[in-house]
């Protein structure tokens, strides 16, 4: 396979990225220079975008909510990849993610229509497509299932998707649906925090549940790649090894050399705890341990990336590699000893 994108021409091909200052976006921003592109990366604070200046990087402060702000940036670009959204499990109202994470998409999509982009690629979350089981994982024809059909943010995202989808029959336009990332540049961290709770300890509680995982320099190759290869009007999974909790745990004691003790949260305790979140929450407490995401952890969320691999012409690396460069990663920023 070729791992290689459409190469830009001497950096005149722009591509807009916006929310960049997150751990796939950083990721994808470094996959689009390492091409050749002209990336205009979109943030709401500079101060925290932790790679160094670049010659072909231009970062924009702004919200891109703000259509008139937004209206500026597009006509100079060729390509837009959006990876903004409202990601935090806290929020209390349907409304706080689905004006981010929808209305925000539908009004950036009408944009890239009227000034004509060559492609939007949106990235969504593979918690939009119904998951399945290691013999018969789930793939991009699945309809989402509970218990992610009951969470805030996965639905927004699917009407997100939606909405990109609609629209393919005036703008060339591709979702991608990635899993569970894991690598470097994970700076608050987001989905590292996995690998924070259980390096180097001795004893690692897990819940009963597991996931599929990817590295996230897939991902980023694999949203790179659908410019150019991905079918207008498809979604693609960026999915690699499916995994139970257990299992995850288990490598990652490898690379650590603890010899952990893991211990299997039951889960009647997830949903104890998941009551007591939802009390909260009904109480005006923001919390993200609401019983709709212990209902998650107690899933085997499992897919396959077979679709991407085959037309997006992208190899995995496997969970291993991803673990030991994020480990590497949080050595490297004291995260982690």
């Amino acid at each position: 396979m070729n791992n290689q994108a459409e190469p830009a021409t001497n950096g005149l091909v722009k591509v807009l990225i916006t929310g960049a200052n997150g751990f796939l976006a950083t990721n994808t921003i470094i996959e689009l220079l390492n091409h050749g592109y002209c990336v205009i990366g979109l943030l709401r604070d500079k101060k925290k975008f932790i790679l160094p200046a670049q010659t072909n990087l231009e970062l924009i402060e702004g919200d891109f909510l703000d259509i008139n702000f937004i209206e500026t940036i597009i006509q100079k670009c060729h390509y837009i990849l959006h990876i903004a959204s409202e990601t935090r499990q806290s929020l209390t109202k349907y409304s706080d993610y689905y004006r981010i994470n929808a209305e925000g998409t539908e009004k950036l999509i009408r944009l890239a229509i009227k000034y004509k982009i060559k492609k939007f690629v949106y990235v969504s979350t593979a918690g939009t497509i119904g998951f399945g089981t290691k013999e018969c994982p789930g793939d991009e024809n699945n309809k989402i299932k509970k218990p992610f059909s009951e969470s805030y943010y996965m639905i927004s995202k699917l009407a997100a998707q939606n909405i990109v989808l609609a629209n393919s029959g005036e703008i060339d336009s591709v979702v991608v649906n990635p899993s569970f990332l894991i690598g470097p540049y994970d700076q608050k961290p987001s989905s590292g925090r996995i690998i924070l709770l259980g390096f180097n300890r001795r004893i690692i509680f897990y819940p009963p549940g597991g996931k599929n995982f990817i590295h996230v320099f897939d991902v980023a190759k694999g949203i790179v790649s659908a410019m150019f290869k991905g079918k207008n009007g498809e979604k693609y999974l960026l999915a690699n090894e499916n995994m139970s909790f257990k299992e995850f745990y288990q490598k990652l004691s490898g690379i650590s050399g603890t010899r952990s003790l893991l211990i299997k949260i039951p889960k009647f305790v997830l949903m104890l705890i998941g009551f007591f979140g939802n009390i909260l929450r009904a109480a005006g407490i923001r919390n993200d341990l609401i019983l709709t995401n212990m209902k998650m952890l107690c899933v085997n969320n499992y897919f396959s990336g077979f679709k991407a691999q085959n037309e997006l012409d992208i190899e995995f690396n496997t969970i291993d590699v991803a673990l030991n460069d994020a480990v590497g990663w949080f050595r490297e920023n004291d995260m982690i000893k």
